[in-house]
């Protein structure tokens, strides 16, 4: 089986003077650096929140929950 990855990209900032780079720029990034290397993303989680309280990123667990559900994923690009 071919060894797959996950993309995650976060804003923690509502304001965008704050955020180095937005969701979509990141995401543009990561797909770039994906390409570079050969990887093989299958699934990206996104969102806009701040890591302070644990429990509060849904993308997040949900992303945890996928990776463990599947036995091919090597790793993820964040």
């Amino acid at each position: 089986m071919k060894s797959a990855y996950v993309v995650y990209c976060r804003k923690s900032s509502e304001s965008d003077d704050r955020q180095a780079a937005s969701i979509q720029e990141q995401v543009s990034i990561l797909k770039r650096f994906a390409a570079e290397h050969g990887l093989s993303v299958v699934k990206r989680f996104t969102e806009s929140k701040s890591a302070k309280a644990p429990r509060v990123r849904k993308e997040f667990e949900a992303m945890l929950e996928f990776i463990t559900s599947r036995n091919d994923i090597k790793g993820i690009i964040t």
